[in-house]
């Protein structure tokens, strides 16, 4: 009969061991090191774009590009008011890319907040402004951004949705029934390349022309938690499910994720997830969740996934594991 020492023993091997194949399973590739605590991420095909901010101080924060495949990018000024306290705070929104671009959102103010936008490049690395909203500082961001394409990137200033393509020409420009609230983009089925959250609660799926290719999906008035376009259709978080939605259908696959989760992106047949600062994923096809990497809610994981690899960052690191999720 085993002792109570040697269970001990076994229990605390066994765990070793869960951990060890957790790191080996998600031995990096490649790694680049923020300047500053990594606070968003984003990915498209190899390019991943991330925000390196101290929020809750007056520091500078910056916005970076890196190339996973190659090794090389950038790292710049996020050109956000950083050198004085405004009365309702002021910082780095989002960030985004497609190939060689990157768009970040910036924002400052009092009653009033004004709304940045920013682009820069692999070969033009100084920030240039885009476009600029000033709004009363209740009311929702004005200017919208989300996940690109190798193409472009989408971005919408209230009922006008832009798909700026990585040359810096706008592939289109299209109005929409009312005010976006959250943008995505990606290689759907058929022509879908663009979905728009309207704040009619709404969801319209967009091709790269603009041109309407699924018919406005109702959803309750904010209960919309994320959106993404993957290569089944519009993926749309509502509490813990997310529905999945081919063009022109209203029959799609649900998938449930852990409680508390909120989807991140989806890719691989999987839907990539965060809950409570780790970071985690759900197979499409058999609802089978598995941890990736854990984090906290004070210092929490950010992911992408592409169907070449995974993308986290913890603390200043960014981290590239090439291949697919096991």
């Amino acid at each position: 009969m085993l002792t109570a020492r040697a269970l001990a023993l076994l229990s605390a091997l066994a765990a070793v061991l869960v951990l060890a194949a957790t790191a080996f399973a998600l031995t990096p590739n490649g790694s680049v090191v923020a300047p500053l605590p990594v606070q968003d991420l984003a990915l498209t095909g190899r390019s991943a774009a991330y925000v390196a901010d101290t929020p809750s101080a007056l520091r500078c924060g910056r916005v970076g590009l890196w190339n996973t495949k190659t090794g090389r990018g950038f790292s710049i000024d996020a050109k956000e008011l950083c050198l004085e306290q405004t009365s309702t705070g002021q910082g780095i929104w989002d960030v985004t890319v497609a190939t060689k671009r990157i768009l970040w959102l910036t924002y400052a103010g009092g009653n009033f907040r004004e709304w940045f936008l920013w682009t820069a490049t692999a070969t033009r690395t100084r920030p240039l402004q885009l476009r600029f909203v000033s709004r009363p500082v209740e009311d929702p961001p004005p200017i919208v951004i989300g996940p690109g394409t190798a193409q472009g990137i989408p971005y919408a200033v209230d009922r006008q949705i832009v798909y700026l393509g990585d040359d810096g020409k706008a592939i289109s420009k299209t109005i929409v029934a009312s005010p976006v609230r959250a943008l995505a983009a990606g290689a759907g089925p058929g022509r879908l390349e663009i979905a728009a959250l309207l704040a009619s609660g709404r969801v319209v799926g967009l091709d790269s022309a603009g041109g309407e290719v699924t018919p406005p999906e109702p959803y309750p008035l904010k209960a919309v938690v994320a959106l993404r376009v993957c290569s089944l259709g519009t993926a749309v978080q509502v509490g813990d499910e997310v529905e999945i939605l081919p063009p022109r259908s209203h029959d799609g696959v649900v998938v449930r994720l852990p409680a508390g989760a909120t989807m991140v992106d989806v890719a691989q047949g999987r839907v990539l997830w965060t809950r409570a600062g780790d970071l985690g994923a759900t197979t499409i096809a058999t609802g089978r969740s598995m941890d990736l990497v854990d984090g906290t809610p004070e210092k929490p994981v950010h992911g992408q996934l592409e169907i070449g690899g995974l993308a986290w960052a913890t603390g200043r690191s960014v981290r590239w594991r090439t291949g697919l999720l096991r």
